[in-house]
């Protein structure tokens, strides 16, 4: 069996819905809040009336019984493309989700008290992505 060396976890930031620190994921638990809603009109990129069963339907091949999810909403108003040591318009371009990525990453790194410019050691991230089929 190999063995690992240990790791320490030093940071933490996160993109959730409804939550762009780790302190509002906790306010929201506290609450007992569940951001669950219906997807907005530009989430998935297609029209939903191709996509979504219609009420009393049959052809469900290749379609969703619903549109209710977590979505991330209001994401532009914490997110500073140049805040990276990567050109900024390349960022922009990109999916959301590395975005997303980029934003918690750097908020993990500040909560350790470290900035992309002062990082002179070996440093490792792990990351996760969980999606749940419809």
């Amino acid at each position: 069996m190999k063995k690992f060396e240990p790791i320490a976890i030093i940071g933490q930031g996160c993109v959730l819905p409804g939550c762009f620190t780790p302190d509002d994921l906790w306010q929201m638990v506290y609450d007992n809040k569940v951001n669950i809603a219906p997807a907005g009109d530009k989430d998935w990129r297609v029209s939903m009336k191709d996509i979504i069963v219609p009420e009393n339907g049959t052809d469900t091949g290749n379609k969703a019984w619903t549109n209710n999810g977590g979505y991330i909403n209001g994401f532009d108003k914490h997110f500073d493309p140049k805040s990276f040591e990567i050109d900024s318009s390349t960022i922009e371009g990109l999916d959301p989700v590395f975005k997303w990525s980029f934003y918690a990453a750097q908020a993990a790194l500040k909560d350790a008290g470290y900035d992309a410019k002062t990082i002179k050691e070996k440093t490792g991230l792990i990351m996760g992505n969980l999606s749940y089929p419809t």
